[in-house]
């Protein structure tokens, strides 16, 4: 048994609602409203907790079922169905559908880290706190999945006309472009997970990267002349 399925039949009620309730989070599904006339479907899954309230007045008829995988393979949860990893299966499942059947889907995609790594400290073993959480899960999905997963230090250089001796934002001293001349966004060193280099310079495009507006931020370094 992985989940209960409850059918209320066409009989006027009031009251007799089911809480139910899991990681935190409480939902009232209600048959009431719709029972003089109407049928009302409910189901959850066998992890999740539920308590029926008394009915206050008239009759609540219901049917409840069982539901039973019978087949091989891991049971249903709705704490399985939060994973990570079967939400980052379809999305790249998706993905790999949107690639084979349009020539609108990009061919690599790119997920910025929350911590900086030098060139020479890219590898699994040194990534620091969520970002090995996140390597970890992509590796593995990944390699199940057919796609290619690596770490790379990621460059990104604008070029223009700043606003002279405002600094950008309040902040430091840098200063903002008001006129951009030139962009530059590359992968400047890709590696495996085991830190060998596999290739350098990859340009990208900031579609590319996943995050929305990533790059909404103050530089780390720049050059300015007055």
């Amino acid at each position: 048994m992985f989940a209960t399925l409850v059918i209320c039949l066409p009989s006027w009620h009031e009251g007799g609602d089911v809480e139910v309730t899991h990681a935190g989070e409480k939902m009232l599904l209600q048959s009431s409203p719709h029972s003089q006339f109407g049928m009302t479907y409910m189901a959850w899954f066998a992890d999740v907790m539920h308590q029926v309230k008394p009915v206050t007045a008239g009759y609540r008829f219901v049917l409840t079922y069982n539901l039973v995988r019978t087949g091989p393979g891991v049971g249903y949860s709705l704490a399985a169905l939060d994973d990570p990893s079967l939400k980052l299966k379809d999305v790249l499942r998706s993905w790999h559908q949107s690639a084979v059947h349009t020539d609108h889907a990009p061919r690599k995609l790119v997920y910025i880290l929350e911590h900086k790594y030098s060139d020479a400290s890219l590898g699994y073993d040194q990534l620091k706190g969520k970002d090995q959480l996140r390597a970890r899960t992509l590796k593995n999905v990944g390699a199940e999945m057919g796609f290619d997963v690596f770490l790379a230090s990621l460059e990104r250089e604008v070029i223009g006309g700043a606003e002279e001796d405002s600094p950008y934002g309040g902040y430091g001293d840098f200063h903002k472009i008001v006129e951009e001349a030139e962009e530059m966004l590359k992968l400047d060193c890709v590696v495996s997970f085991d830190g060998s280099e596999i290739q350098r310079n990859v340009d990208i495009d900031e579609s590319d990267i996943v995050q929305v507006n990533p790059f909404d931020r103050d530089p780390d370094e720049e050059d300015y002349e007055g």
